[in-house]
């Protein structure tokens, strides 16, 4: 795999719930829905820190620690956006829409 590009890996949460995401290098996770079977599952609200800044919330619907549905708000230096998005259960984004909400 080419150097550039992120892979999945599952990660835990504060609480020890584990989801999948490519962004392994959080400094903290917070989870605020269910954990079934050790796996983040159903409806929450997951923020993830990277070097103890916030770098997303995503409040939306987990399926085993896998995104399903949801909105995702991400925060950085010069933006605030979010998307919305809709998997089907194939892991497939069957909808995905983004907006900007603000620049600084």
């Amino acid at each position: 795999m080419p150097e550039n590009v992120l892979s999945d890996d599952w990660v835990k949460t504060k609480n020890g719930c584990e989801f999948l995401t490519s962004h392994t290098d959080a400094s903290n996770v917070t989870w605020d829905g269910e954990c079934l079977y050790g796996k983040v599952h159903g409806a929450g609200k997951l923020v993830i820190y990277k070097n103890d800044q916030l770098f997303y919330e995503l409040t939306g619907v987990y399926e085993n620690g896998k995104p399903r549905k949801g909105e995702i708000n991400w925060a950085d230096d010069d933006n605030y956006a979010n998307y919305v998005w809709l998997k089907n259960n194939l892991d497939k984004i069957i909808k995905n829409i983004l907006k900007r909400l603000s620049e600084k």
